[in-house]
């Protein structure tokens, strides 16, 4: 839902591309759609590297691995992983490719070729290694390894855990869970700025992995604890909650109104790309959020900076 508030035009370019029941895109937008939609922003670089080596550590002890030897170089590791995966990416862009099959997604900064300067890394490198040293030091760290790995229970890989709410499709993409016979305990790993914003948003992400338990694993809600982890903050920094059902059904009500908002609109535009614009339209310009969108293409980009320039032009124009 929060691409939708953000801007509803980026949300139409991220999921009705592909939708060709309903509609067929021109082949060079639907390309640019396809490509700039898998693109990782700057913001959310660090905390991926740090869910990656976090997931790592703990899928090996299901898994029967020898342990990761050193996080913080097994980060630098996977951090060049993703660079490198981008400029593949970008090779297949170039040369009219399909976007070919990845281990780790491409980068926004790497795609749009906008440099990485010394204070640049320097900043990722202390937002890594700070949340990664938060974590290595915590007791929650070490009371997850003196459980039985059989409790584990790591998201799937290959794609985001989803369930259907109502016939509404709903992703519930936890970091980590620990289900136990007496107590089943959702996790989710956060790098980023702790406010009062960040902390309403968390809580209801948690409850949507609530929902998930109680639907897939039928998990009762008194039975649950929802934890959010604020590894930017320091160690054992976190906001444990039991489920709230009234905040749940609140929330299931706003998923059910909110697809059948989107079903209704892309049925009024169904085979008629320009209707789909004007149905959902550029809401991204006026809260300035269109300097840092995927969607460079879009003319929402081009309104919202001041003329040509490098922060103009996509990296198939270089």
């Amino acid at each position: 839902m929060s691409e939708f508030d953000d801007c509803q035009r980026r949300w139409a370019y991220h999921y009705c591309w592909y939708d060709f029941d309903y509609f067929e895109f021109p082949d060079p937008l639907k390309r640019k759609c396809q490509f700039h939609s898998k693109l990782m922003g700057q913001e959310a670089f660090a905390g991926q590297v740090v869910h990656d080596v976090i997931d790592e550590l703990l899928r090996s002890r299901i898994e029967g691995r020898l342990e990761i030897s050193d996080p913080f170089d097994r980060a630098k590791e996977i951090a060049r992983e993703y660079v490198q995966t981008s400029r593949d990416f970008i090779k297949a862009y170039q040369s009219g490719e399909k976007p070919p099959r990845m281990h780790r997604q491409p980068l926004y900064r790497i795609f749009f070729d906008l440099g990485w300067d010394g204070s640049a890394k320097a900043e990722f490198r202390k937002s890594v290694e700070s949340a990664l040293m938060h974590f290595l030091d915590s007791d929650l760290y070490a009371s997850l390894q003196s459980e039985d790995p059989v409790y584990y229970e790591m998201p799937p890989q290959g794609g985001a855990p989803w369930f259907l709410d109502r016939n509404v499709p709903v992703y519930a993409n936890y970091d980590f869970a620990l289900r136990k016979p007496e107590q089943t305990t959702l996790f989710d790993w956060k790098t980023g700025k702790v406010n009062q914003w960040a902390e309403r948003d968390v809580t209801d992400q948690l409850h949507t992995y609530a929902a998930y338990a109680m639907e897939k694993w039928r998990t009762p809600p008194e039975e649950i604890k929802l934890v959010a982890v604020w590894l930017s903050l320091g160690k054992d920094k976190t906001h444990e909650i039991g489920v709230d059902m009234n905040r749940l059904e609140h929330l299931r009500q706003e998923w059910r109104e909110r697809h059948r908002l989107l079903s209704r609109r892309r049925e009024e535009a169904k085979g008629d790309v320009e209707k789909l614009f004007e149905i959902f339209p550029m809401t991204g310009i006026e809260k300035n959020r269109c300097r840092t969108c995927n969607y460079r293409f879009c003319e929402g980009y081009r309104t919202s900076t001041e003329g040509p320039g490098p922060e103009g032009e996509p990296c198939e124009k270089k």
